[in-house]
């Protein structure tokens, strides 16, 4: 068995726990299904170390084994090659078996399919099994919502409001979570999730003062921590954070130079196909109310072996607007400074330092500049 880097379709990360390690860190995976016809191989994927890795076996008469060495719990996905095209092709994913990874012997018995498999390992998987129970079938909810709305345009604000109340019911489910499991595994997990769904910034603060101190100590705990503070920090109702970086000229532009306008401070990136496709309803924006008093400053997370393609980005999306950054990637000091994790994500100051809104979506930012400046 080969062990291949490969790029991880899934953010896959082990979070900070006590864990007691097996004395060898060897783990052996032992999976038997019912039905003896499948597909002649299996995949393992995880990340160790930060590198996303991909192990492959044969699969006989419905049984096959993984074996490997990790230093701590570890999620992990495991999936066959139903097309026969190898571990990237997506129509293998359909079927899959999330679970994580022990340095233990762990047993996996299925029917005809991986999902629904029972896995039976240490208490790591005990805790991933109570915690996928606490939040999956609000999941499913809000997932089956967005395919019909996805099919139903004329309803599809009547969806919009139900998937809201959904992911405010879901808010809920991780602070229940975290108060019936103070010191699970999945704490700092149900943190990160947390503030991915941009809950009050209080429920942030009073989430993070429960947690049990050595949940902070480990390297994702510290990362969280100041995370949870950009993100209070950036809250609609606080001053805008200020910063200067420079142009696509080497000029450098300051937040303050727009004060007394209306300003939407949008982090993107050449690469980031989401922000690509947000680009045209910016500019339908920009050209409606830049004579009113609106701006935009793009801040872009790429780094300097794409300044070319952040560049080419701008003159093939038609984007007038002033272009910032220090080409440095995530670690773009502007992004830190306001905590960002994912992009697209944008900030709107109004004309006295004030965040007014954030992440606004799709023609959002023209609802909301009509709003502002009316008709």
């Amino acid at each position: 068995m080969k062990i291949k880097q490969l790029i991880l379709a899934t953010a896959l990360t082990c979070l900070g726990f006590t864990y007691v390690k097996a004395q060898d860190n060897n783990f052996e995976i032992q999976a038997v299904f019912e039905k003896k016809d499948l597909p002649e191989k299996a995949y393992l994927r995880y990340t160790l170390n930060y590198r996303n890795m991909m192990d492959s076996v044969s699969v006989d008469q419905g049984k096959f084994t993984f074996k490997g060495k990790i230093e701590k719990p570890l999620m992990a996905r495991i999936y066959f090659d139903y097309s026969k095209k190898g571990p990237n092709d997506m129509a293998n994913f359909r079927d899959n078996l999330v679970f994580y990874l022990e340095p233990t012997n762990i047993k996996i018995q299925g029917k005809e399919t991986l999902r629904g498999s029972k896995v039976m390992a240490g208490e790591i998987n005990e805790q991933y099994q109570t915690y996928i129970k606490a939040i999956r079938p609000i999941e499913q909810e809000i997932y089956d919502l967005r395919n019909k709305a996805a099919l139903d345009s004329s309803n599809k604000m009547v969806y919009r409001q139900q998937i809201a109340s959904l992911e405010t019911k879901k808010v809920e489910a991780y602070r229940t979570f975290l108060k019936d499991h103070p010191n699970s595994f999945f704490c700092l997990d149900a943190v990160q999730s947390l503030l991915d769904l941009q809950p009050n910034p209080e429920v942030m603060e009073s989430v993070f003062a429960t947690l049990d101190p050595t949940h902070l100590e480990s390297d994702e705990g510290k990362r969280l921590s100041l995370a949870v503070k950009s993100y209070v920090q950036t809250a609609v109702g606080k001053p805008v954070i200020d910063f200067t970086q420079s142009d696509i000229h080497n000029k450098p532009v300051k937040t303050t130079d727009f004060r007394g306008k209306y300003l939407l401070i949008d982090f993107w990136a050449s690469w980031c196909v989401p922000c690509r496709a947000e680009n045209p309803h910016l500019v339908a924006a920009y050209k409606t109310y830049q004579s009113k008093g609106f701006e935009i400053l793009g801040v872009s997370l790429d780094d300097e072996a794409k300044r070319k393609d952040w560049l080419k980005a701008i003159e093939t999306d038609g984007l007038p607007w002033t272009q910032v950054s220090d080409l440095k990637g995530w670690k773009n000091e502007a992004g830190i400074l306001y905590g960002i994790r994912s992009i697209p994500s944008n900030f709107l100051i109004d004309p006295e330092g004030k965040i007014i809104a954030r992440n606004l979506r799709g023609k959002q930012v023209e609802e909301k500049l009509k709003e502002i400046f009316g008709n």
